[in-house]
C-alpha cells in the first residue's frame, strides 16, 4: 500500500513537471506557484519513504527467519527469505544510492551468494557456514558505518510464534 502511494506521489509529482514544461507561460500557474507546488509534493514523497533502519529491520526478520527454514531444511522457505532479504537490499540502493551505508551493501554479496549455493544443494552444514558468514558480513558493514553498537548473532528463538519452520508434523 504504502509503495503504491509513492507510486502514485512519483506519478503525480512527473505531471506537474511535465505540464510546467508543456504549458512553460501558463497564465493559470506562476513559475513560482509551480516550483512551490513541486517542493510541496517532494515532501509528500519523502515522507512516504521508508527510513534506511526501517527497511534493515525488514532485512534482520528475515535473516531471523532464513535461519530456522535453512537449519529445518525447509529449502523452498530458506530460498524465499533469502530473496527477501536481497530484495530489501536492493530497495535501500534505490532509496538511498548516495548514502555512504548503501555503498558497503555489496558486502553482502559473496555471503548472499554462498548462502544461495548451500541452499540449492540442499546441504545444512554448507547453510549453516554460509549464515555465519552472512551475519559476520552484516555486522562489519555496521562497524564500519558507526553501527557497532548493533550487533546481529544467529537467532536462539524463532522472530515469530505463529510461524511453521519444519516441514512435516
Amino acid at each position: 500500500m504504502r509503495n503504491r502511494t509513492l507510486l502514485f506521489l512519483s506519478i503525480g509529482l512527473t505531471l506537474v513537471i511535465m505540464t510546467i514544461y508543456s504549458c512553460q507561460k501558463s497564465d493559470t500557474f506562476s513559475n513560482r506557484a509551480l516550483s512551490k507546488q513541486i517542493q510541496k509534493l517532494q515532501k509528500q514523497v519523502d515522507m512516504l519513504k521508508p527510513g534506511f533502519g526501517d527497511i534493515m529491520l525488514g532485512v534482520q526478520e528475515h535473516h531471523a527467519k532464513l535461519w530456522f527454514a535453512g537449519t529445518n531444511q525447509n529449502w523452498e522457505l530458506a530460498d524465499f527469505e533469502l530473496h527477501e532479504i536481497e530484495e530489501n537490499v536492493e530497495k535501500i540502493e534505490n532509496l538511498y544510492p548516495n548514502d555512504d551505508r548503501t555503498k558497503d551493501l555489496s558486502t553482502l554479496d559473496p555471503a548472499l551468494d554462498s548462502l544461495d549455493l548451500a541452499i540449492q544443494a540442499k546441504r545444512v552444514a554448507k547453510f549453516r557456514k554460509s549464515f555465519s558468514f552472512l551475519t559476520q558480513r552484516c555486522n562489519d558493514c555496521h562497524q564500519k558505518n558507526g553501527y557497532e553498537f548493533n550487533v546481529i548473532t544467529i537467532p536462539d528463538r524463532p522472530p515469530v510464534p505463529n510461524q511453521k519452520f519444519k516441514l512435516g508434523n
